[in-house]
C-alpha cells in the first residue's frame, strides 16, 4: 500500500484555542445531551413532518406520536424518512464503494506497527484495486492511558 494523502498538523500546546482536539462521537453525544434528558426521547422512529405555524416544524414518529420544533436535522443515514420527503426527486446510487470503521487501542505492540504519519495527522493511503484506507491516531494527553486497549475510560472529556 503506497500514502495517497498525510497531512502533518503542527505540534502545538493542546491548551491552546488553534489546536487540533479530537473528541470521540460517544463523547461528543454526551456533551451535547447534558441537561436534556426532559426533552430528548429515544426509541422513536420517525416517519414524516409536517410545515408547522410561524416557520416551524412539525416530526411525526410511527407510534403517532408528534414534536414540533424551530429546526429539524435529518441525521439517520441512507435511508432517511427526512430526505425521501424533503427530496423525492434526489435517489440514491448505487456506487460499489463499501466503508467499514473501527478502532483499537495503542499499547506498546500496536504503536510499533503503525505508520508513523498516522501519528501525525490524517492520512488516506491507496491500496490495490481501488481500495483504500483512511488511518489517524488519536492520543490523549493523560498518561494513564498509556498502554490500553480499547477502552474509552481515559477519555479527557468522558462523563464517566
Amino acid at each position: 500500500m503506497n500514502r495517497l494523502l498525510a497531512i502533518d498538523f503542527p505540534r502545538s500546546d493542546r491548551k491552546t484555542l488553534d489546536s487540533e482536539l479530537p473528541v470521540s462521537r460517544i463523547t461528543l453525544r454526551r456533551i451535547l445531551l447534558e441537561g436534556l434528558d426532559d426533552v430528548v426521547h429515544f426509541g422513536k422512529k420517525f416517519v414524516a413532518f409536517e410545515d408547522a405555524p410561524n416557520g416551524a416544524v412539525t416530526a411525526c414518529f410511527e407510534d403517532g406520536s408528534t414534536a414540533t420544533g424551530d429546526v429539524l436535522i435529518g441525521a439517520d443515514g441512507a435511508s432517511s424518512h427526512l430526505r425521501a420527503q424533503l427530496l423525492p426527486h434526489a435517489q440514491r446510487v448505487e456506487t460499489g464503494i463499501v466503508a467499514i470503521s473501527g478502532k483499537f487501542g495503542l499499547n506498546d505492540d500496536t504503536r510499533a506497527i503503525t505508520p508513523q504519519p498516522i501519528f501525525r495527522g490524517p492520512t488516506l493511503i491507496l491500496g490495490p484495486r481501488g481500495c483504500f484506507m483512511f488511518g489517524s491516531a488519536i492520543e490523549y494527553g493523560d498518561e494513564s492511558s498509556k498502554g490500553t486497549t480499547g477502552s474509552t475510560a481515559h477519555d479527557p472529556l468522558s462523563y464517566d
